[in-house]
């Protein structure tokens, strides 16, 4: 009975696996999430998570998004990507949550371009399937699943899943 007053629901399981923790294993997850963040809570209603020192894409990230802004475009997070991997090469990626949409940018050092990657696409049974050729070298056989936006600027390979966004950076991009 003692036992279960000293337990709680964490955050960090999922509902359906509710588990009782010890109150102090639970607040030491919480210190570790909460220290591993470098900002407040986004408007986007989660945490930033683009740590400010271990992550090697941050100051591009931070840079881009800048850049958006001086653009005209208001960026409300810049996160963590899964797409860290995609290149060789590649120092990093971010997701970025705009006033035009969602969309993702891969980083790779400067002076260096995605200018010289094909980018092949083909729809295939109701999805469509990426593959890559030329230079940087892709790391992934294949990116399957919904149809994809590319956009190429500078050192950086954006993308997103809705046409419009894609439209948007283009003409952010063209504009001096």
């Amino acid at each position: 009975m003692l036992s279960r007053l000293l337990c709680l629901h964490c955050l960090f399981f999922p509902p359906m696996q509710i588990r009782c923790i010890p109150l102090m294993i639970c607040s030491a997850l919480l210190s570790v999430g909460v220290q591993s963040t470098w900002a407040e809570q986004s408007p986007c209603g989660r945490p930033h998570t683009l740590p400010l020192s271990t992550n090697p894409a941050y100051a591009d990230a931070m840079e881009l998004a800048q850049s958006l802004r001086s653009h005209g475009i208001a960026v409300k997070c810049v996160l963590l990507s899964k797409e860290e991997r995609m290149f060789e090469g590649q120092e990093g990626a971010a997701n970025y949550q705009t006033d035009v949409g969602v969309f993702e940018a891969l980083f790779l050092p400067k002076p260096e371009t995605f200018d010289a990657l094909d980018i092949i696409g083909h729809e295939e049974a109701g999805g469509f399937i990426y593959s890559f050729r030329g230079s940087p070298r892709s790391l992934t056989d294949q990116w399957e699943g919904r149809r994809v936006y590319f956009v190429r600027h500078e050192s950086q390979l954006l993308h997103t899943l809705d046409e419009q966004v894609a439209v948007k950076l283009e003409e952010a991009f063209r504009s001096p």
